[in-house]
């Protein structure tokens, strides 16, 4: 067993889509998110969700939800949670390549 610290980088959509997906017979173990806004005006409605390989982003998979990240501030996504097999971390924002995020994890295979 093997286990690596890894982060994953990139930009918030304006509908729901994967920025983590575990592989098979991996372990993704979240320990830190940070989102962060530099869009020059607030975003709305930031969720998160976490589902099964073949599953959907809805309100019953949603993890986290933000109301509103002002302009040029960033905020820690309070979410430890770990991923197996497939499972999936998507993320939405109310503003399209608006809010970036850094996602720090371990990488356990099996």
């Amino acid at each position: 067993m093997a286990l690596q610290t890894r982060n994953v980088k990139g930009q918030m959509s304006n509908s729901a889509a994967a920025v983590l997906t575990a592989g098979t017979k991996q372990t993704f173990i979240i320990q830190n998110i940070t989102i962060a806004n530099a869009s020059g005006s607030d975003v709305s409605d930031i969720k998160f969700y976490i589902y099964p390989d073949g599953g959907s982003a809805s309100n019953s998979t949603q993890v986290f939800f933000l109301s509103s990240l002002v302009d040029d501030s960033q905020a820690q996504v309070s979410l430890k949670h770990n991923l197996y097999n497939g499972d999936v971390l998507a993320a939405v924002a109310g503003t399209n390549t608006a809010v970036n995020y850094v996602i720090s994890y371990a990488k356990r295979t099996d």
